[in-house]
């Protein structure tokens, strides 16, 4: 069963009696046994032919495939860098809100005390004046804690999608690993599809000799020629070494 779409997708299957063991596209392995079938002198071109049909598309595949991986990996890494840029200007507004937050507090204090200094002294347009000071700060504050408690859940919402997309780069990267390793294999059967062609051409070349002496040696035992079976042993030889 093929791991992914695709012709020349890795095919784990047995076509005619295991004829060529290799990385094929059904297609060009049936059309190769169908043409050539056991055929040793015509077995090492079929398999060249299908090896070198496979790996192009194979490789048309692998450019497709690694492209897709390869910019889906880069949209996911821009999304990782926005969440985290986004997470850390949130920590900052968090840092910079409870620091303004703080001081208004602060005056507001202040203004709290001065509105009570004023009053026991009788001052009562300054303590007026102080105690809406104080109003006004109170109100500051409230809103510089809001905007705090804000930033600081836009700074977890952030972080929870910078999370997120960590574990889909790596997905990604995972991804471009697994595309690479899928051509790994395939190149490794499309060089193992080769040697065989190599191996099914010397055996086709020592069956064609092992024909010439089957001959030969027929016909110089027509006529009694002398040693006759020098030949025969020669041309048992050559199909052994045929069919090692």
């Amino acid at each position: 069963v093929p791991d992914k779409p695709g012709e020349a997708a890795l095919i784990f299957e047995t076509i005619a009696d295991a004829y060529c063991p290799a990385e094929l596209p059904i297609r060009i392995k049936r059309n190769a046994v169908k043409r050539f079938g056991r055929n040793p002198r015509k077995e090492p071109m079929a398999l060249e032919i299908g090896a070198s049909a496979a790996r192009g598309l194979a490789r048309d595949e692998y450019e497709t495939d690694l492209g897709m991986a390869a910019m889906q990996r880069d949209a996911v890494a821009r999304e990782h860098a926005a969440a985290d840029a986004r997470a850390l200007d949130a920590d900052r507004q968090v840092a910079e809100k409870q620091g303004v937050a703080r001081e208004l507090k602060n005056q507001r204090q202040q203004a709290e005390r001065d509105a009570t200094v004023a009053r026991n002294t009788g001052d009562t347009a300054m303590a007026e004046e102080r105690a809406e000071d104080w109003a006004r700060l109170n109100i500051e504050a409230r809103v510089a804690d809001q905007q705090a408690v804000g930033a600081q859940s836009a700074a977890a919402d952030a972080r929870v999608q910078a999370a997120n997309a960590k574990a889909r780069l790596e997905q990604r990267d995972a991804d471009i690993a697994t595309v690479h390793a899928r051509s790994e294999r395939q190149e490794r059967a499309f060089d193992e599809q080769e040697d065989q062609a190599r191996v099914y051409r010397h055996a086709a070349d020592e069956m064609r000799e092992t024909e010439r002496l089957d001959e030969a040696y027929t016909d110089l035992e027509a006529r009694g020629v002398a040693d006759a079976d020098r030949v025969k042993e020669a041309a048992a030889a050559h199909r052994a070494r045929a069919e090692e």
